[in-house]
């Protein structure tokens, strides 16, 4: 199928030359705008929005950290929600986990850090100073206890 576009006169009396050009107008302009959205939709997820998670955890106090937010951490996320509730206090639960396919089902609140908890820097990052319990839930048995030295 060949499309003939046709500038200076009408199109088959139905589509005029300003219609054609504003069609133009839009192509030429939004492009760019769309490029530039996605270049800053992946500039915030990849840089700005773990930024903004990390002084939102350093900002906590008193607060439970989970590392490894697999099957027994988020059972661990709900019970430790539903205590809080109970006591009419809002939550601060923070998560690590180095997969980036750990999400939760936004019953309860929570910070996902996607960070390879045994990193040196889990301590800083994860806001240890302040918290008042930490749960290891690593697979391995060598990893929790390698985790606990390094704290």
């Amino acid at each position: 199928m060949q499309v003939w576009l046709v500038l200076n006169r009408e199109v088959a009396g139905k589509v005029s030359v300003p219609c054609i050009k504003i069609g133009l107008y839009i192509t030429q302009y939004a492009i760019p705008f769309f490029a530039y959205g996605t270049f800053f939709t992946k500039l915030f997820h990849e840089h700005l929005y773990p930024y903004l998670k990390r002084k939102t955890v350093n900002s906590y106090k008193g607060h439970h950290v989970i590392v490894s937010y697999g099957a027994f951490g988020k059972a661990l996320a709900k019970a430790l929600s539903d205590v809080s509730k109970k006591d009419n206090v809002e939550p601060q639960i923070v998560a690590v986990d180095k997969l980036h396919t750990a999400e939760h089902d936004n019953e309860f609140t929570l910070t996902i850090l996607y960070y390879d908890a045994l990193r040196a820097d889990l301590f800083k990052v994860a806001n240890l100073k302040s918290a008042i319990r930490l749960y290891l839930m690593l697979p391995d048995e060598r990893e929790n206890l390698a985790l606990l030295e390094q704290i």
